[in-house]
């Protein structure tokens, strides 16, 4: 069974559309991260260097799961949002 992923969608659209490409800089992911003070990491779209079937790799070796993305925004403007990872 093939399930899409909206999320993985977003990102890879935003990854190959030239019209995001233009203002990757005000593109963040915001994420849970249980070792950051306050329980999250902002990190910007450029930082990421795959998007994988189960989460996003960065330029850091780090890997983030969907499932741990709350958010993307760009600039103002939220692109995704995940209540059910905000909760958790």
């Amino acid at each position: 069974m093939n399930r899409q992923n909206p999320l993985r969608n977003q990102l890879n659209r935003m990854k190959w559309d030239s019209t995001y490409r233009d203002s990757n800089m005000d593109i963040h992911v915001t994420y849970r991260d249980p070792l950051v003070m306050g329980g999250y990491g902002i990190l910007p779209f450029g930082h990421v260097e795959e998007i994988c079937a189960k989460g996003i790799e960065t330029l850091g070796d780090d890997f983030i799961p969907y499932h741990r993305i709350t958010e993307v925004t760009l600039g103002n403007e939220v692109l995704y949002s995940n209540p059910i990872a905000k909760r958790n």
